[in-house]
């Protein structure tokens, strides 16, 4: 396990009520480029109209230290689960060196309040021996240190009109 993964499950697990875990994962691929919950989502949907339980499922995808800067890319993501416990990826590349982290509050999250959320993806966040930054502009790559993971505070939302 990458330090990367293992601050991020320890820093999350102070904001969430199901402890984040790290999964092996299967990349088979099939779905479209950067789309990763709508491919979950379709494969869910079309496993299940042939009465095959296949959830979808919330998380990250955590790089490993890049030696140049002494930092990693942890980025949200969506996969499956099948009815015995395999998860797969349909998302097609993504690094194999990623380490898959399953959280579970990310999906409620977005549930609950996919009305006011800009994306079903949270923010990009970079680890390095500072802690943990979000990317906040992505056309000019800037990131802003951050003092805590709490779910609602990853997600862009939609500025509400009156």
């Amino acid at each position: 396990m990458y330090k990367a993964t293992k601050d991020l499950i320890e820093e999350r697990g102070l904001h969430v009520q199901t402890p984040l875990f790290l999964v092996e994962v299967e990349k088979i691929n099939g779905g479209i480029p950067n789309l990763g919950y709508f491919n979950a989502l379709n494969i869910s949907d079309l496993y299940n109209k042939n009465n095959s339980l296949t959830r979808v499922i919330s998380g990250w995808l955590v790089q490993p230290l890049k030696k140049g800067t002494n930092s990693a890319s942890i980025t949200q993501h969506w996969w499956n689960v099948s009815e015995d416990g395999d998860h797969f990826d349909t998302t097609p590349n993504i690094d194999t060196s990623a380490e898959y982290v399953c959280d579970f509050d990310l999906y409620g999250f977005f549930i609950k309040n996919t009305n006011i959320l800009k994306s079903p993806t949270c923010r990009n966040i970079l680890y390095d021996y500072d802690g943990f930054s979000m990317l906040y502009d992505s056309a000019r790559m800037l990131f802003a240190n951050i003092t805590s993971l709490k779910t609602e505070h990853l997600f862009e939302y939609e500025v509400q009109e009156y």
